[in-house]
């Protein structure tokens, strides 16, 4: 479950209910009973928790810090990159 409507809580909200991971409640003050909800069906619904697992192996592949290193190095270098995720 996801909450908030200012700062960037708004986006973040959006990010999580896109990828499947959980629920935007919509909302900067949520109830007691849509947390309930909100809590069971995240528990209760598969694709939930599978597609958690796809993130999570998404990540394990992904070496951040040598990745973040690579594309500094191309823009100190002048190879500006088009799109970070291109090699």
């Amino acid at each position: 479950m996801a909450a908030g409507k200012t700062e960037e809580k708004a986006e973040i909200c959006a990010r999580i209910a896109w990828a499947g991971v959980g629920i935007d409640l919509r909302t900067d003050t949520p109830k007691p009973k849509q947390l309930r909800r909100a809590v069971v069906r995240v528990l209760t619904t598969p694709a939930f928790r599978e597609n958690a697992r796809r993130i999570q192996a998404d990540m394990a592949q992904t070496n951040a810090p040598q990745r973040a290193v690579m594309l500094i190095e191309r823009l100190v270098e002048g190879r500006l990159v088009t799109h970070p995720l291109e090699g």
